[in-house]
């Protein structure tokens, strides 16, 4: 997993670079406005279902079969809702009346391939089959990364292809995890009485948890299309891009840390070695924030041109938020794996609305730097709140969540080799 987050790291810089060479600052800002919706209908539409599969079939609760079954039942349900849901979606913010149908219907290919891929993740985590999770998650970026490069060299800047060859990408993931699958049960959707009630009814801790924190993510490219242009969401898309770039890394504990969470039958070991892998993952990440924030005034203009360089100010601002962000994305992903997803909800909710009212004020102000200042504001505030409230669930002290031990390097390397 940490070896295909690296090899994920270069393949969405040479793609993100290429494509933002060749789209400019206003078509990316288009692009990136036009697949949010997408991205956080998708995020409720999952339902939680890849967190209560893994939990499902890892505690052993149903029969494996049916737990299959009633996934690919589901996909079908919430891919057709959820594209109703995101055509709903434009019409009200009359995204119609700014973009071309054609671009707002490829957007809706993105759904279901995405649902098949995450719910089929959920299955795949459960048998601790993290290698095939890790191959399919660079499958559909290396596919789009040829196609950059190909755009590239023949100077192709039509939103609508790059939006095609992104759909295009997908399918590759959703059929590879669908044979993976297939070797656990038949994938013949088949609604099995009670259990889709069931798992949506467990999962919606996770889905509503989820959505508040994916929306915290992106509630500022919403506001700050609406309230500015797309030139400031294009510079505010890239710049976040890169700052995002932290979480790449150390996505793979992550994942790996869930899996076995959802597995594990003692929290206070599984809180333990939680605080572990937030220790180093913390630390590990102050260099790379470092030479980050100090370079990329540098680096942007070279890399981007000189229509990116107000990247490089957003970087900054949003940097330290995404570096505290990782203490949300350590802990929550060990509260999933025990099946309590709630407890990071009213702290979500909270930092969302922080975020919302900031966003508002500041980016009409101060534009793209405006919406990352709100963003890491709500990011702080997010993961110092969750940051005590993991403390007192898991009978842990602050302290053991933030300063190292000697022990701590080894520990590392133990569970990467586990994993």
């Amino acid at each position: 997993m940490f070896g295909s987050r690296i090899f994920l790291l270069v393949l969405n810089f040479i793609s993100g670079v290429l494509i933002a060479r060749l789209l400019g600052a206003e078509k990316e800002g288009v692009l990136t406005t036009v697949a949010v919706i997408p991205g956080l209908i998708l995020s409720f539409a999952n339902l939680g279902l890849m967190q209560v599969t893994t939990y499902f079939l890892g505690q052993r609760l149903y029969d494996e079969q049916a737990v299959i079954s009633t996934v690919m039942w589901l996909t079908l349900l919430t891919s057709v809702l959820s594209i109703g849901g995101v055509f709903l979606v434009y019409q009200i913010m009359t995204f119609h009346q700014l973009y071309s149908w054609d671009v707002l219907i490829l957007s809706l290919g993105l759904i279901p391939t995405g649902l098949i891929v995450n719910y089929c993740y959920g299955i795949l985590l459960a048998k601790q089959q993290v290698h095939k999770v890790a191959i399919a998650s660079i499958l559909a970026e290396f596919a789009f990364c040829i196609f950059a490069v190909w755009f590239f060299v023949i100077n192709i800047d039509q939103i609508v292809l790059v939006l095609l060859a992104r759909v295009l990408c997908t399918l590759i993931p959703a059929g590879y995890v669908l044979l993976m699958v297939r070797k656990y049960g038949d994938l013949t959707p088949r609604y099995v009485p009670r259990l889709p009630w069931e798992m949506v009814k467990k999962g919606s801790a996770y889905a509503i948890a989820l959505f508040i924190l994916g929306l915290n993510y992106r509630v500022d490219v919403i506001i700050l299309g609406r309230m500015t242009n797309p030139v400031e969401v294009g510079i505010y898309s890239v710049g976040v891009r890169w700052a995002e770039l932290l979480w790449m890394l150390p996505s793979a504990l992550i994942m790996v840390n869930f899996s076995y969470s959802a597995t594990a039958q003692d929290d206070l070991v599984s809180a333990q070695k939680t605080a572990k892998i937030l220790r180093m993952t913390l630390w590990l990440a102050v260099p790379p924030l470092f030479f980050l924030y100090v370079l990329s005034p540098n680096i942007i203009p070279w890399i981007y041109t000189n229509q990116f360089a107000a990247s490089s100010s957003v970087i900054q601002a949003i940097l330290p938020g995404v570096w505290m962000m990782l203490i949300v994305k350590v802990l929550n992903s060990d509260l999933a794996g025990r099946g309590r997803p709630e407890m990071a909800l009213w702290v979500f909710i909270g930092a969302l609305i922080i975020n919302v009212v900031l966003n508002i004020w500041w980016a009409p102000l101060y534009g793209s730097v405006g919406s990352a200042w709100a963003s890491t504001l709500s990011y702080t505030i997010a993961a110092v709140l969750f940051a005590v409230r993991y403390a007192r669930v898991s009978k842990l002290k602050l302290a053991e969540l933030f300063l190292l031990r000697k022990d701590d390097i080894q520990s590392f390397r133990s569970i990467f080799v586990r994993s």
